[in-house]
């Protein structure tokens, strides 16, 4: 499995990625962070057997996609961003889509932009992973409405990010008993995972724990991705923050330990 980890975690020091990666033996890197010479990012990494996989591209807002007056601006950065990722070789975009509404126009919207996406997307063969939402109240929450989008929007260039605390708070069957019937809709659009465990409070509340000590059965996971054979980048997420200067990589440390042993127990199973 393609397990990564953010760039940044550590922070911005290149080096000391590098020598975080190998530490924790992780082939694969994600980030927020998009440099001007974007080649060469990627390159200094490349040179130490570790791939760039994935650029955050932002987060689509309603005002942007609703209405009478799209940001069309707005959205063409979207659009730029792409074509600069594909020509830097990189496998993959990512673009927040936790958008609401009350007005059932606004379906449209979203897949005229996905579509024109779709074309920049397939031009410079870039994969989107779209995160989507977390409540009742957000348009593309679960396995459903994900369908919805795939289905309207057929390009295999647009796919999804499989956040599982946010499918725990919106549709929690569909990762515990309807798994395996999630990942078959989703199939190869199956792009990106952000990994992480929740406890749900009341109504949509929420607080991050520890890898294992949630309610999201990740040893149940696991065994469910490894039996569909798909192969999406596996990003570690949303970790507690733990009493340390160096919270952030002694949090993600734990967080992709305890992935590689899920997935290690998987394997000798």
């Amino acid at each position: 499995m393609r397990l990564a980890t953010h760039f940044g975690v550590n922070g911005n020091d290149i080096s000391k990625t590098i020598e975080y990666c190998h530490a924790l033996d992780i082939k694969y890197i994600c980030s927020g962070y998009l440099p001007d010479d974007l080649l060469g990012f990627k390159e200094q990494f490349a040179k130490e057997g570790i791939i760039l996989s994935m650029i955050e591209i932002g987060w689509l807002r309603e005002d942007m996609l609703f209405g009478d007056a799209p940001k069309k601006d707005e959205l063409k950065s979207f659009f730029d961003k792409v074509r600069v990722i594909g020509e830097a070789g990189i496998e993959m975009a990512h673009i927040f889509a936790a958008l609401k509404s009350s007005d059932s126009n606004d379906w449209k919207g979203i897949v005229k932009f996905y579509t024109e996406l779709s074309q920049y997307a397939e031009k410079y063969h870039v994969k989107i992973a779209s995160h989507v939402g977390w409540t009742s109240q957000h348009i593309i929450r679960d396995r459903v409405t994900i369908k919805r989008l795939l289905d309207d929007v057929p390009s295999p260039y647009i796919g999804v990010n499989m956040c599982l605390g946010c499918l725990q708070i919106a549709a929690p069957d569909d990762i515990t008993k309807d798994i395996d019937i999630t990942l078959k809709t989703f199939g190869e659009r199956l792009f990106l995972i952000h990994s992480r465990d929740i406890k749900v409070e009341e109504g949509d509340k929420w607080i991050d724990v520890a890898m294992g000590q949630g309610e999201i059965n990740l040893a149940l996971f696991i065994d469910a991705l490894y039996r569909s054979k798909l192969d999406p980048i596996i990003l570690p997420e949303h970790m507690p923050k733990v009493s340390d200067e160096k919270h952030n990589e002694v949090s993600a440390a734990y967080a992709i330990g305890y992935m590689k042993g899920m997935i290690k127990q998987r394997e000798w199973m």
